[in-house]
């Protein structure tokens, strides 16, 4: 963008004789040019590149994009709960063109802590809002600190986070929302051996708003 307009400046210059530099404006003395020290000449050609990338960035600047994240349960054992608490830590997308174990984006949540049984059929809570630049990204992941479950007959129940990064293409547009839907289930797996409740990350839907 702002290279395209210094060329464009040169190629406007180089193609201008000494009469039409005149009368721009300008005195086209090339034995005077010689003279001037070599220092003033690289001076004077980064003051303009600056110039140039000062304003011609500015205003071709797209506009950024913003992503909104929503939690809510998919329901399986979440009936057996009268209370389940998550803390939250942060929310990861990661852009296309990045390793995947670097490069991550962290959105602060808004929301920290919730009770994931009053999400249940379709009642969704919106736990960060961020803006971020626009382009394609291609997974999503979900930090929670601490899970706290109390089960409908008052008893405390430990619930352990099974949760990793989720392969999720989606775009970011100028002046958009995109709105990422995290669908939460909490698995009963106490009919196995040694196991109990575990939280899960079902699926992630993706939808655009103005």
């Amino acid at each position: 963008m702002c290279i395209t307009n210094f060329t464009r400046l040169s190629r406007f210059l180089k193609n201008k004789n000494p009469q039409e530099l005149e009368e721009l404006g300008g005195t086209w003395r090339p034995h005077e040019f010689l003279r001037i020290p070599l220092f003033r000449v690289i001076w004077l050609a980064m003051a303009l590149m600056i110039g140039l990338l000062g304003t011609g960035c500015a205003a071709s600047g797209s506009t950024p994009g913003s992503v909104e994240v929503r939690v809510r349960d998919h329901r399986e054992a979440i009936g057996d709960f009268s209370e389940l608490w998550l803390t939250f830590s942060t929310v990861g997308i990661h852009p296309v063109g990045q390793p995947r174990s670097e490069g991550w984006i962290e959105l602060e949540p808004t929301v920290q802590r919730l009770d994931l049984t009053q999400y249940v059929e379709g009642r969704e809570a919106v736990i960060a809002q961020a803006t971020v630049e626009t382009g394609t990204y291609n997974a999503i992941r979900l930090s929670v600190d601490e899970v706290s479950g109390v089960l409908t007959n008052g008893q405390p129940v430990e619930v352990e986070v099974s949760l990793g990064a989720v392969a999720l293409d989606f775009q970011v547009r100028d002046g958009r929302t995109t709105v990422l839907g995290l669908d939460l289930v909490v698995l009963d797996l106490s009919e196995h051996p040694g196991q109990g409740y575990e939280l899960h990350l079902r699926e992630v839907t993706v939808r655009q708003s103005e």
